[in-house]
């Protein structure tokens, strides 16, 4: 998808409820982060509540990955109106179909996960789920260290957007599920019933992938 993908401003992980999410400081901090997994004190706090209908914005939305899902090799925008993308090769795209493949997970424990569009334009679109307690979750992504895990070597960005981190030390490798990384990271929350799912405001900022937990 071209640098038109959803890019609304960043926020920082001790902004509001409603929009902040944890950010990489940086392309180092993904080879080279120590892996902080969630220990028994935190999972002893993460208790899912019953849910309710609050929304919070979880993430820009991914539209290249959910093109691939349905056959097509990325997003294309068509027009500036806000419903101006399809599948290249195919017709337009539901942004709530996309945000609902991007959290499956989620959507799988119950949450409501739907479009929402933050500004006017193409670019302006954002996936939210209607949760009852959201946690920002701190500790960087270490997305080299998933990589090992699973036995693919080291993380690499093919096109320097979200949608471009690998494993495979750079050649030709798997396409990292960001989401599978922050519950691999995260295994005390994920385990306490969380979807425990990545999150950003930028598509073209791929240092700027951060991780929370929904309930």
């Amino acid at each position: 998808m071209p640098n038109t993908v959803p890019s609304p401003a960043r926020t920082r992980a001790r902004g509001s409820l409603h929009r902040a999410i944890g950010v990489l400081s940086g392309a180092a901090a993904l080879a080279a982060a120590v892996l902080l997994p969630a220990g028994p004190a935190a999972a002893a706090t993460a208790t899912p509540a019953p849910r309710s209908t609050e929304l919070t914005v979880i993430s820009a939305v991914n539209l290249d990955a959910y093109c691939r899902s349905v056959g097509h090799p990325n997003a294309v925008q068509n027009s500036a109106s806000a419903s101006g993308w399809s599948c290249n090769g195919g017709g337009p795209v539901n942004i709530t179909s996309a945000c609902q493949y991007q959290y499956a997970d989620a959507v799988a424990k119950g949450i409501g996960v739907y479009e929402e569009h933050e500004r006017s334009g193409p670019t302006g679109w954002v996936c939210q789920g209607a949760v009852n307690k959201r946690i920002d979750l701190s500790g960087g992504l270490d997305l080299s260290g998933y990589c090992h895990s699973v036995g693919l070597g080291d993380a690499y960005n093919a096109v320097h957007n979200v949608d471009g981190w690998m494993c495979g030390n750079g050649g030709a490798g798997a396409r990292i599920d960001l989401s599978a990384a922050c519950r691999y990271q995260n295994p005390g929350y994920a385990q306490a019933g969380y979807a425990a799912v990545h999150g950003y405001r930028d598509f073209t900022s791929w240092t700027g992938i951060g991780c929370l937990a929904l309930a």
